[in-house]
């Protein structure tokens, strides 16, 4: 699809080279799946992680385009519109709950996939 094509001609270098996503972000990411721009983004948590980056790439560009200077995304700004953002991604449709009391910031209603495991298969 044209998605897996876009995914898997990534790379955190080109990642890094828009200037979006914070590096630590990207470092952490590439630390715990060095090789997630190589499979579909279709499969496993791929659609989750392609769907976390877009959020952020999103949130980002909505600041921009309300006029906030690029250097003021970040922190309580990006978070508020992050929490904000409603969008049909890779894995479903993404939203957030609110934060109440410190608590909240999770996907809202997430896809979840039962499986049922006979005889170890």
């Amino acid at each position: 699809t044209g998605l897996d094509a876009l995914w898997q001609n990534m790379t955190y270098s080109e990642l890094r080279s828009l200037g979006w996503v914070p590096d630590a972000y990207i470092a952490k990411m590439e630390a715990a799946d060095p090789a997630a721009f190589s499979n579909s983004v279709l499969t496993n948590y791929h659609a989750h992680e392609f769907d976390a980056i877009m959020a952020v790439l999103l949130s980002f560009q909505q600041l921009l385009d309300q006029g906030t200077p690029a250097a003021e995304v970040k922190g309580d700004v990006l978070r508020s519109t992050l929490l904000g953002l409603e969008f049909v991604g890779a894995s479903g449709p993404v939203a957030f709950t609110p934060i109440v009391g410190g608590v909240g910031g999770d996907r809202r209603d997430p896809p979840m996939e039962i499986v049922q495991a006979q005889d170890g298969v």
